[in-house]
């Protein structure tokens, strides 16, 4: 009795808490997108001829970032209109859970019971395969395998549920995918195992069940090897010398990173600095616990770590140019950032880019073109590239498709933030309309 509600746990209950868990998310990261649609200025309109409250935007132009956000979320049962993009039924979800229950039924019951799916059925697959390994211990020796194998693939198959949930990408193929996981770990691995010589040590038997881990987690790994032990050229075979010249950056490079944290943005797919370069920091924000500040703060070092590479990026930081667009200010200047007819413009303290500003930032972003260069990475020769290049190149890295989405955020955000709190320019007198006056302790060391 008891080995059945194990059974029924893992292998039924544990795919329909999945689906429970993805409407709770759902539910409440609708009310998390709602709270920023009143930031970026939306506001209720209650429609009395159909009943209906819809929301308008009332000062801002369309953000795309943003309403791909919502075009993901906000999704009813049933499509309401013709157009519109509803929900998936419930009834699908269970439909493509039914392999997924059934593989993993049968996985459970090899597990609890080596015996439970009799080894008729191991000894006739082995006679069929006409290898006559010395029975009893053979078919042990499959049963651990299939075992691990399983296992492995039970992890692999959960991770991937969870992390679909997560970024809220779970759907009916993902049961599907997981279902076809753990059918071909299993198949593949008691191929493998069949097709090797005699276990003539433990130590070879050890080495198995680490290569059974292997294929249950990720069974594509098996399948290349069955590929290549079976002489398949035919198969568009992978450079190894290229992958050995293009390494992936961890984002552990950037300032408030550390493993924690990465190990929280691995579960939304962030793996590295390209990842996290190309991600929508408003939807990042919404799946993640981090706030809107920190997520466009991340981002934007991203794309300055991917324009410049590591080690220029770390240089960099010497000068406090940490994001694109402390690049963007330094090389081109960033007065013409805020529109003069934007509210708190008149407050707005611009940055005034200079050719030594452009020479300084240049010789460290682009280290390649500076003729000579000592040990220690100072510059002992003038730049190959005059103003004119270093403006157009900077120009060339900004103009992205990623940079220009995260600019409108960061300018939309700015614009709220300079109506109140801006500074006042140098030299005037005019202060940003309602700005309160902030609160300094006395120094007197300081001369009024």
């Amino acid at each position: 009795m008891l080995a059945w509600i194990v059974i029924i746990v893992f292998s039924v209950v544990m795919p329909l808490v999945v689906y429970a868990l993805r409407e709770n998310i759902k539910q409440s990261r609708q009310g998390v997108i709602l709270d920023l649609a009143d930031f970026f200025g939306f506001e209720n309109k209650y429609d009395e001829k159909t009943g209906e409250s819809t929301r308008h935007r009332t000062h801002i132009d369309i953000i795309p970032s943003f309403e791909f956000v919502k075009y993901k979320y906000f999704m009813s049962p049933e499509q309401t209109k013709k157009n519109d993009r509803g929900d998936l039924a419930w009834w699908r979800f269970l439909l493509s859970m039914l392999p997924l229950m059934v593989t993993l039924m049968a996985g459970c019951l090899l597990v609890l019971s080596p015996h439970a799916l009799g080894d008729d059925l191991l000894q006739k697959l082995l006679g069929l395969m006409k290898i006559d390994k010395g029975a009893s211990q053979v078919v042990f020796s499959l049963h651990a395998v299939v075992l691990v194998a399983f296992l492995a693939a039970y992890i692999s198959i959960t991770r991937r549920l969870l992390q679909a949930v997560a970024t809220f990408d779970l759907n009916p193929l993902t049961f599907l995918r997981s279902a076809d996981h753990v059918f071909t770990a299993v198949l593949v691995t008691i191929v493998f195992y069949v097709s090797l010589p005699t276990l003539g040590s433990q130590l070879w038997g050890g080495v198995v069940l680490l290569v059974a881990l292997a294929f249950g987690m990720i069974p594509d790994l098996g399948l290349l090897t069955i590929y290549q032990h079976a002489k398949l050229y035919y198969f568009k075979q992978q450079n190894v010398e290229v992958l050995k010249q293009v390494k992936a950056m961890p984002i552990e490079v950037l300032d408030g990173i550390d493993y924690a944290t990465r190990d929280r943005l691995e579960e939304f797919g962030v793996r590295d600095v390209q990842n996290l370069a190309t991600v929508n920091p408003i939807m990042l924000f919404v799946e993640t616990p981090f706030g809107i500040y920190q997520t466009i703060d991340w981002v934007a070092q991203a794309q300055l770590c991917m324009a410049v590479g590591p080690e220029n990026f770390v240089r960099l930081r010497a000068l406090h140019v940490r994001t694109i667009f402390d690049l963007e200010a330094a090389m081109l200047g960033s007065d013409e950032r805020i529109p003069a007819t934007a509210p708190g413009s008149a407050a707005w303290v611009g940055v005034k880019s200079s050719p030594e500003l452009r020479r300084l930032v240049g010789d460290i972003a682009f280290p390649g073109f500076v003729e000579r260069r000592t040990e220690t990475g100072e510059r002992r020769g003038e730049s190959r590239l005059d103003d004119d290049t270093l403006t157009n190149l900077t120009r060339m890295i900004c103009d992205d498709l990623h940079v220009h989405r995260l600019r409108q955020i960061y300018l939309i955000i700015q614009e709220r933030l300079l109506q109140r709190y801006a500074l006042p320019k140098p030299g005037c007198d005019d202060k940003p309309p309602s700005q309160p006056q902030p609160l300094v302790a006395a120094n007197p060391n300081v001369a009024t």
